[in-house]
């Protein structure tokens, strides 16, 4: 018996904390089912609805509707004493107020049942709605007509035994007609009827005390939650009309909208919710119902999965993290505060299971502001997100799919940190690195060599600060992967910004970790990390492309950059362009060039000229790589300071990005012309020694778009511009590679410089991740292969030299 009335006192809470055992559940049906016979009371008149061609309603909606009517604007009017007796008549708004009548039958109902709802729920009850600042109802009755209606009021605190309402308008009662009869509060879930016990009246507010217990009506399966400021745009055919989203429940949105006459409820209709010109949700929606006079519609989403992506053959791997990680949002829709944990969670999205007839999700539904956190991991990672899609699960539980939209840089790195440690724990991208153990990787696997070593040997002070400025200061500039165990790095790879929109790839080292292979598994993971980064919109990820120089020689590097570009064979998504790399000598005395030559400053114009050069023989992504229009934007602004003309500076410059962690890179480009038409130009980059091991970044790269520009002139100009880097001999990078052959000048080296445009669509995706997959197996395959036959050689060697 003590469950039983525990059961049935957390019922009249709305809270279910236990089901009852099967022996109670027939007792439980008969205790209520007065309450059942309560709602027959209420008959569905087919007059006041049109019903959609779809009988698809959900019951929680079909219920609702039965309890709060929709509400119908009603202007005030007075109407004479022969109408129809009040009784029969519905409430109605006095004024035009964004709410719900209710029907008369529902009080009626309510005051019939036993009171249930004891004074200290009410207490409670009023106290928060104050604290909210939501408002309840008043039932008054004009005792001249006899009409009753419903008048909006604020609670005041419970104090003294007694409650404060102060009217919403004033103005519309009468205080020797008007007669309250009711404080109605609409709980969501159920209506709470109390009769008026009146302490005294003024024409602003009225005071009641609270009697002991209250009426309820609780026949609500779903929550409604109501919406401000929301705005709805329904297309359907050639129509197209606005109105309000008034409010929600996990099955439905109810839009207060005039209804063309002309619409079809047999068909689905597209819904647009926006507001301050943020669109929370697009989609197409079946129509549930709207009513006769056309003054709302209900609109029940059609699409259950809503992909924004294409089906991916090497997605991204999702984890489960214990203790569960936690998401906080506030609904765009409702405003309501939400809070579910996650079931699993990759760095590019997470799923959530919640109970169906709570959540008030929609797959398409844009979340703009969502805080993730990681229990003892990570802490506040913001990011916005769109549902996907709804699957129905098992014990009335939906479960939810959310793809991340858009995020910071920093904060994708470490959600892909925590992601890939549940994985392999040696992944290391926001952590602290040990730089006495990465040096020694650095030398012990030969990615610095005694020729490299040579150039570097003599900056080895600022170098090591560079370094230490990149890695612990750098997370604008600068990422790195490493893999390492108990402090020790075995595997490095990074990336750097090199110009406004593009990163350079670089500094792949590898060493074995306990006779295991660490080199792939650090590419591997690299590959992962930039296909969630990929993802992200350029303004977020500040990286439009990514690029890498390699030797053609280097079999590993061919087979996976320039594999891809041989398998994409698209050169506006990745493009490959070779190369000559060659010292060139820096005199110290200045030569002029001959008449009709001159070397001036990069333009747009030029940029025109080169484009045209370049897409001639092939096009790609070079120029856009190297942000040329950015050069010749800088220098053209330098042009208008100079006549007087006010630019904007821009501060996202190459240079400004390093100068903020005290580091120093430029980026200026000259251009050689003849008859003031441009023939080469001289991309001059300068940056702190070892940003780049090969110092790509400190050297100057010459792109010819006239192979029959005379290498002395070329020699000459390199030789003026050159003097910058304080040396006599700098290494350059020169395109095209038969631009030499067609000079008669000899290069022994060659690189490819590779460019990925990261605006990639899932299939270009899939290439790249590929790519490192056969990789592993071919050249692990291919290594296995070269060492037995190795090993079964000098088995046979030493078998020949015993029979002898």
């Amino acid at each position: 018996m003590k469950f039983f009335q525990n059961f049935r006192h957390d019922w009249q809470q709305n809270i279910i904390k236990r089901n009852p055992p099967p022996r109670l559940i027939k007792l439980l049906k008969n205790t209520w089912q007065s309450e059942e016979d309560y709602a027959n009371i209420f008959r569905n008149d087919e007059n006041n609805l049109i019903q959609s061609g779809d009988d698809n309603i959900s019951a929680a909606d079909a219920e609702y509707s039965s309890i709060i009517p929709p509400f119908q604007p009603v202007l005030p009017v007075m109407p004479n004493d022969t109408e129809e007796d009040s009784n029969s008549r519905a409430f109605k708004f006095k004024y035009d107020l964004p709410f719900k009548k209710i029907d008369p039958r529902i009080i009626k109902s309510a005051l019939a049942t036993v009171p249930k709802v004891n004074k200290k729920v009410l207490v409670n009850l009023i106290n928060h709605l104050h604290f909210t600042s939501e408002q309840v109802f008043i039932h008054i009755k004009d005792n001249k007509t006899g009409e009753e209606f419903l008048q909006q009021g604020e609670p005041g605190p419970y104090l003294d035994n007694t409650v404060n309402i102060r009217f919403i308008d004033s103005a519309a009662l009468d205080l020797e007609r008007h007669k309250p009869l009711n404080l109605i509060i609409d709980n969501r879930k159920s209506l709470i009827v109390i009769p008026v016990d009146l302490q005294s009246m003024s024409r602003d507010s009225l005071v009641l005390s609270l009697p002991d217990v209250a009426h309820s009506y609780s026949k609500r399966q779903a929550v409604r939650h109501t919406c401000e400021g929301v705005y709805a745009e329904i297309a359907q055919g050639g129509f197209n009309v606005h109105g309000v989203l008034e409010d929600i429940n996990p099955h439905d949105l109810r839009v207060s909208v005039i209804v063309p006459e002309d619409i079809n409820p047999a068909n689905p209709l597209f819904l647009k919710l926006s507001q301050d010109n943020q669109t929370y949700f697009m989609g197409e929606c079946r129509i549930v119902r709207c009513d006769k006079e056309g003054f709302y519609i209900i609109l029940q989403p059609i699409h259950d999965n809503r992909p924004v992506l294409a089906f991916r053959k090497y997605p991204n791997d999702r984890v489960r993290i214990m203790p569960q990680p936690i998401i906080h949002f506030i609904h765009p829709l409702c405003g309501l505060a939400v809070q579910n944990k996650v079931d699993d969670i990759s760095a590019s999205g997470f799923s959530i299971t919640v109970q169906d007839n709570e959540s008030l999700l929609f797959p398409g539904m844009i979340i703009p502001q969502l805080s993730l956190q990681l229990p003892g991991m990570l802490n506040n990672l913001s990011c916005t997100v769109q549902v996907i899609y709804r699957y129905e699960q098992k014990k009335n539980l939906a479960r939810y799919g959310f793809y991340i939209l858009d995020m910071s840089l920093h904060d994708q790195r470490r959600l892909f940190d925590a992601v890939s440690k549940v994985i392999d724990p040696h992944v290391n991208l926001t952590g602290r690195v040990n730089m006495d153990s990465l040096w020694e990787l650095f030398f012990d696997s030969g990615f610095i060599y005694p020729d490299k070593y040579g150039i570097i040997s003599q900056y080895t002070r600022p170098l090591k600060e560079t370094y230490r400025k990149l890695y612990e200061e750098g997370q604008d500039i600068f990422t790195h992967l490493t893999y390492q165990d108990q402090g020790q790095v075995y595997g490095h790879m990074s990336m750097v910004k090199a110009y406004e929109n593009s990163w350079i790839i670089h500094h792949l080292a590898a060493r074995p970790m306990r006779g295991k292979r660490t080199g792939l598994k650090t590419l591997n993971h690299f590959v992962n990390y930039i296909d969630c980064l990929y993802n992200l919109p350029v303004s977020s990820k500040t990286m439009r492309y990514n690029f890498c120089y390699y030797r053609p020689e280097n079999k590993f590097s061919d087979y996976y950059f320039g594999g891809i570009c041989r398998t994409v064979r698209r050169r506006e998504i990745c493009s490959l362009d070779l190369f000559g790399y060659m010292p060139m000598t820096v005199r110290t005395e200045t030569r002029c060039l001959p008449d009709q030559w001159s070397m001036e400053e990069f333009t747009r114009d030029d940029l025109i000229l080169m484009r045209k050069y370049y897409n001639g023989i092939g096009g790609g992504l070079m120029l856009d790589a190297y942000a040329l229009d950015c050069r010749a934007a800088e220098n053209d602004n330098l042009k208008d300071r100079a006549s007087g003309t006010t630019v904007n500076d821009n501060h996202n410059s190459i240079m400004g990005m390093y100068n903020k962690i005290g580091l120093s890179r430029d980026s200026k480009v000259i251009s050689i012309r003849h008859n003031g038409r441009i023939k080469a130009a001289l991309i001059v980059d300068t940056s702190d020694m070892g940003i780049n091991m090969s110092e790509l970044l400190n050297s100057i790269k010459i792109l010819v778009i006239d192979n029959t520009l005379p290498w002395s002139i070329l020699q000459d100009a390199v030789s003026a511009v050159g003097k910058i880097y304080g040396s006599d001999k700098i290494m350059v990078l020169i395109f095209p590679f038969d631009y030499l052959g067609q000079q008669g000048v000899e290069c022994k080296k060659r690189y490819y410089f590779w460019v990925l445009n990261t605006i990639l669509n899932q299939k270009e995706k899939d290439i790249i991740k590929g790519h490192i997959r056969i990789a592993k197996r071919k050249f692990i395959t291919e290594k296995f292969v070269k060492e037995f036959a190795r090993n079964r050689v000098k088995k046979l060697l030493a078998l020949i030299e015993k029979q002898k």
